[in-house]
């Protein structure tokens, strides 16, 4: 399964490693997208929206989330889903918006419940929801 996961915290990155070994990370908008570059096709694309150690970031930044999102409209790169993980909700619905103008089959994940054991990432990704 190939699998994508942007954030710059390096905490949550490690979690997610473990729970996703087989993952490819990437904790810039443009490493994500060289990583986004490297495959036909992904099952998953997780998206945090603020980069770079900062909180509630312009969209119009290249250097955050969006970025990321203009990119996959522009590109139109195969994704099975692309789950939107981020403590910026203003951000976090615009993604989702473009993403699903777009044809993507996007969600929201509720930042707190990612970090918590009650998470329901990892279900998304088995297919259990």
């Amino acid at each position: 399964m190939n699998i994508l996961f942007l954030d710059d915290d390096l905490d949550r990155t490690k979690i997610f490693l473990l729970n996703v070994p087989n993952a490819h990370t990437a904790e810039t908008a443009m490493e994500c997208i060289s990583v986004l570059q490297s495959k036909e096709k992904w099952d998953y694309v997780l998206l945090d929206h603020d980069l770079c150690g900062k909180v509630f970031v312009d969209s119009g930044r290249e250097d955050c989330g969006m970025e990321v999102v203009r990119w996959i409209v522009k590109n139109k790169p195969i994704i099975k889903q692309v789950v939107v993980h981020s403590f910026n909700s203003v951000a976090s619905k615009e993604m989702i918006l473009r993403l699903r103008d777009a044809g993507y089959d996007a969600i929201p994940v509720v930042f707190y419940l990612f970090n918590s054991e009650k998470s329901n990432i990892y279900s998304i990704l088995n297919g259990e929801t």
